[in-house]
């Protein structure tokens, strides 16, 4: 694990993903994963109504989809309503980290238990063989852990 800048421990090592948002930026954001990380619906509403396959669009060298930006920032409405737009759930970015790994690795319990009654794969693994349940175990998010092990679906 590295922290990052705003010392918090929400980077994995090798999956090279920082969930905070405290001011290490690698990139810009696309106007439709800003509005997901901001939780502009009306804006999220516009830009996907222009175009449809924005909605699983991948932005920037770490190849997140707006679910996974609305996941990482913890904004449970952008979450909920590009769930209802068929966002894929289990879509990996460019290290296969899911949205609901995202989740886990940022402690986030309430957006975790909505992307597994969502369907979300609590066994779903990243390039490095972390999944959801190990992320959350190595930070320590113990109601993260509860709600994977409530499946009964995790190693």
């Amino acid at each position: 694990m590295r922290g990052c800048t705003g010392g918090r421990a929400c980077c994995v090592s090798g999956c090279r993903v920082c969930l905070c948002d405290c001011g290490l930026r690698v990139e810009e954001l696309s106007p439709v994963h800003e509005a997901a990380k901001a939780e502009d619906l009306e804006a999220l509403a516009r830009l996907l109504d222009q175009s449809p396959t924005m909605l699983d669009s991948r932005d920037g060298e770490a190849q997140q989809t707006p679910l996974m930006v609305a996941v990482a920032q913890g904004r449970v409405l952008s979450t909920l309503w590009l769930i209802e737009r068929g966002a894929g759930l289990d879509l990996g970015n460019q290290w296969g980290i899911t949205p609901l790994m995202t989740a886990a690795m940022a402690g986030h319990e309430e957006l975790v238990t909505l992307l597994l009654s969502r369907g979300a794969d609590p066994s779903a693994r990243c390039q490095r063989g972390w999944g959801a349940l190990s992320v959350a175990c190595v930070f320590g998010f113990t109601g993260v852990v509860r709600a994977l092990l409530r499946t009964g679906r995790v190693d």
